[in-house]
């Protein structure tokens, strides 16, 4: 009885170590996603920058 009482304590710890484990790779998941979004926009801004810079050098380029 004993015996059983301290395997199914044993089982309950390793199911809980085990859920944890998971729910941490969810989170560092998670982060990584957002982190490459915000790096996607900011290349996503810079080409937009980039783009208006030679618009404007272009348009110069016709005034004169």
């Amino acid at each position: 009885m004993l015996l059983n009482f301290l395997y199914i304590k044993l089982i309950k710890s390793s199911l809980s170590a085990s859920v944890e484990e998971e729910e941490e790779e969810e989170e560092k998941e998670e982060k990584e996603e957002k982190e490459e979004e915000k790096e996607e926009e900011k290349e996503e801004e810079e080409e937009e920058e980039e783009e208006e810079e030679e618009e404007e050098e272009e348009e110069e380029i016709i005034i004169f």
